[in-house]
């Protein structure tokens, strides 16, 4: 009898055993789906705000394009003059509603006649880049965006857009350009866009320069560089890898370590020039995510599943204790 009494007590213990484990392992599942289903929501909230961002951005260089085109057209600026050249420049870059700085004419024999950048002047153009020795070797001088660069006197990185000048019999006769300045490119291209809390955006060049960042410092540098690299973990993308998926336009979601910071990322293509993309990268930490598991209680509800599970099997066992006790 009392073998009998010791088989039902074990195998009542290894079932409520058992079972208490299935229930934690089920609300561990379920929170993790729980998580899961929130991160890919995040994401499609990503996706659509960096969507809006390369619209924007797309349209803002299309209209910078054409100011610089009305802008070949002056007398002033046609003329080359330094004197009246810069005078116009002056005035152009002082309109209030004007978001390109360090305006620049270069006359047809490739060297800056004038320059809101005093030094720039007498500087031969192409030493900048070679988007002005493109510009000048293509028979249909189509306008060109440079690179990251940082011009003597200027202070800090920027794109430099050139248009073609021509003068009035129509023969081409140098550019003149305007530069984006990448550290006010959110405050003057993307300021109305609002970013989930927590989030951050980033935007990369399809040769891996940093055109913007949600730390100001990776500004200019570039992403294929070891010391960037050692920032980055869990992921399984290369940076060729990377570099390439930007070239193709290519859209995605997926989470990595940054800085020792879990986030979810989501990308898609500006497509900002002739033949060129940039990515844009809306990132989200996951600690976000947990954060707002606990904030609609999900968290303390998955919890006390399991314990308020093992309270009543602890109640229905300690009764088949008593009963087994009564009968045995």
């Amino acid at each position: 009898m009392k073998h009998k009494k010791t088989v039902y007590i074990t195998l009542t213990f290894t079932v409520t055993c058992i079972l208490i484990y299935a229930c934690f392992l089920t609300t561990s599942i379920v929170k993790k789906n729980i998580k899961d289903n929130l991160i890919i929501e995040y994401g499609k909230q990503e996706h659509l705000i960096a969507l809006q961002l390369a619209q924007i951005l797309e349209l803002e260089l299309s209209q910078r394009q054409a100011e610089l085109k009305l802008i070949a057209t002056l007398p002033e600026v046609m003329s080359g003059d330094t004197a009246t050249c810069n005078k116009k420049l002056k005035e152009i870059f002082q309109d209030k509603n004007n978001k390109l700085g360090n305006y620049g004419r270069v006359d047809k024999d490739g060297y800056f006649k004038c320059s809101l950048n005093d030094k720039l002047i007498g500087l031969k153009g192409e030493t900048l880049g070679t988007y002005i020795k493109d510009i000048f070797e293509d028979p249909e001088h189509k306008p060109v965006m440079s690179r990251a660069i940082k011009p003597v006197g200027a202070d800090g990185y920027l794109i430099a857009i050139h248009v073609p000048v021509f003068d009035e019999k129509g023969n081409f006769s140098g550019t003149v350009g305007g530069a984006i300045y990448l550290k006010d490119l959110k405050d003057k291209y993307m300021k109305d866009v609002e970013i989930t809390n927590g989030g951050s955006i980033a935007i990369y060049d399809d040769d891996g320069t940093v055109i913007h960042h949600y730390k100001p410092e990776l500004i200019g540098t570039n992403f294929i560089n070891p010391d960037f690299q050692k920032r980055v973990s869990n992921t399984t993308k290369t940076p060729n890898k990377t570099l390439k998926e930007i070239k193709d336009g290519v859209s995605g979601t997926r989470t990595y370590v940054f800085d020792n910071e879990e986030v979810i990322a989501s990308y898609d293509p500006i497509h900002i020039f002739m033949g060129r993309n940039w990515r844009i990268v809306v990132n989200l930490p996951t600690s976000t995510v947990n954060a707002n598991i606990i904030k609609i209680g999900a968290d303390k509800v998955l919890s006390g599943i399991p314990i308020t599970f093992t309270i009543i099997i602890l109640l229905f066992y300690s009764i088949f204790l008593w009963y087994i006790k009564r009968k045995v």
